[in-house]
């Protein structure tokens, strides 16, 4: 992942953290012990095969996922695995009903949008913020705000980052500079 990204162990960790008192959410680690590429046609063709008879699946993403859909490996095919719901900026209903038209002519129909009451964030705007020092309290859930602090993840000092990377063939991590 690009500079400034935590190690995918702690993004799955932060993941579980967030999820943990919603029963519905299932999270897996399927792309982090997959070898090789990950892309998300495969991910999802895997759990469609899996748990399509039981469960309709659904891929969360944020607006400015879904206004580039039509750039996603194989996405024809992805979206006959599951929906995408797309969670949208309140008060940008005609630009989300632009994109949808612009897939739809291209025949990705299974998109649907959530307006969001939630605050305006992104992970861009919490790595942003945690690596200048600002709160993010409020932001992510409490248990996520903790970890990030005790892991000290997407903290800049000195103008150098520094995340915690795990060694492939040690048990414990070590600080490194990126």
């Amino acid at each position: 992942k690009a500079a400034g990204w935590a190690p995918a162990g702690d993004r799955m960790a932060m993941t579980l953290l967030a999820t943990m008192d919603e029963p519905r959410f299932l999270v897996s680690d399927m792309e982090l012990v997959r070898k090789g590429p990950s892309y998300t046609v495969d991910t999802m063709r895997i759990l469609h095969r899996r748990w399509h008879r039981f469960y309709d699946l659904y891929f969360i993403i944020g607006g400015d996922s879904a206004e580039a859909l039509d750039t996603w490996c194989r996405i024809e095919e992805t979206m006959r695995y599951c929906t995408f719901l797309a969670i949208g900026r309140v008060g940008y209903r005609e630009r989300h009903e632009d994109v949808t038209k612009r897939l739809a002519q291209k025949g990705l129909t299974r998109l649907v949008w959530i307006d969001a009451k939630a605050p305006d964030i992104s992970s861009t705007m919490i790595r942003q913020r945690r690596s200048r020092g600002e709160s993010i309290d409020g932001l992510v859930p409490r248990t996520v705000v903790d970890y990030m602090r005790q892991r000290d993840l997407y903290r800049r000092y000195g103008g150098s980052l520094f995340c915690w990377v795990k060694g492939s063939a040690q048990k414990s991590g070590s600080l490194v500079r990126k």
